[in-house]
C-alpha cells in the first residue's frame, strides 16, 4: 500500500502545470545532446568494428557544431519516419472498421 502512496504522490509532482520554462528547456536540451550523443558514439564504434577511419578534417568547433547538427537531423527524420507510420496505421485500422455498402 505505501508504494502505491509513492507512486501517486511521485505523479503528482511531476505535472507539467507545475513545472517552469526552465526545467523545460533543460529537459529539451539534455534530451538533444542525449540523441545527437548518442549517434555520434554509434558512428565511432562502426568504424571501429569495421576498422575505418574517418578522414582526417581540423578539430574545430564548427566541425563539431556540425556533427551534433547532422546526428540531430537523423534523430529528427527518424522520429517523422516513425510518426507518419503510426497515422498510417491507425488510418488503415480504421479504414478495416468501416461498413462496406
Amino acid at each position: 500500500m505505501d508504494a502505491a502512496i509513492a507512486i501517486q504522490e511521485a505523479v503528482a509532482q511531476s505535472r507539467i502545470e507545475e513545472s517552469g520554462l526552465l526545467p523545460t528547456l533543460l529537459g529539451v536540451g539534455a534530451l538533444v545532446i542525449g540523441a545527437t550523443t548518442v549517434f555520434a558514439q554509434m558512428q565511432f564504434s562502426l568504424n571501429t568494428i569495421w576498422g575505418v577511419t574517418a578522414k582526417p578534417t581540423s578539430n574545430s568547433v564548427l566541425r563539431f557544431i556540425q556533427s551534433r547538427l547532422l546526428s540531430l537531423t537523423v534523430v529528427l527524420s527518424i522520429g517523422f519516419i516513425l510518426l507518419v507510420s503510426l497515422v498510417m496505421g491507425w488510418c488503415c485500422g480504421e479504414c478495416c472498421k468501416l461498413p462496406i455498402t
